[in-house]
């Protein structure tokens, strides 16, 4: 390796690191969130476990199974207390609400969700396509790669760039 390329190698290497532990912190986060709202759930605590499972929401990254399953058991709350107290079902269908507005940032997350809560909590969250999501780190990986070309001329290498970061978006809307 060149020795020019050394620190910019290593530079990429310290920043894929550090986001592979911040995603693995959010991966142990959910899961424990999650695993503390079924405890509560099974004792019959429906607010201590609603308030697991949103703070298991708020931990979303892409592909969090724990993310997920929380939503839905969430939605299975709310599903649950319409019959037996109605003002319950209300405050667990707003923390559902909120907790899924929460997590909006290029796209939104359980965006079924929150398309019919006039209606009910709708549909639980859909399991995410891996494809979709690893298609999503190659879009990525080619908008940062497109600068570090050597021998290109800018406008290529900005349009190498701008198409990879054109991938990384789609994918992830439909992930």
């Amino acid at each position: 390796m060149d020795i020019s390329r050394r620190p910019l190698a290593l530079a990429a290497a310290g920043a894929a690191l550090f986001l592979l532990f911040v995603h693995g912190s959010l991966l142990w986060r959910a899961h424990r969130h999650h695993a503390l709202g079924r405890e509560h759930q099974a004792a019959g605590r429906t607010l201590e476990a609603a308030r697991e499972y949103q703070s298991a929401i708020g931990y979303y990254a892409p592909l969090n199974p724990w993310s997920r399953a929380a939503a839905r058991d969430l939605v299975s709350l709310v599903v649950e207390q319409r019959g037996q107290d109605p003002a319950l079902a209300f405050e667990l269908e707003d923390r559902l609400r909120r907790s899924v507005q929460g997590t909006r940032w290029l796209v939104q997350p359980y965006g079924g969700i929150l398309g019919s809560m006039g209606a009910g909590p709708g549909p639980p969250p859909r399991d995410p396509d891996p494809r979709l999501f690893f298609l999503s780190l190659i879009g990525l990986a080619a908008g940062f790669a497109g600068w570090w070309m050597p021998g290109r001329g800018g406008l290529f290498r900005a349009v190498f760039s701008a198409s990879g970061l054109a991938v990384w978006a789609l994918a992830l809307r439909f992930c």
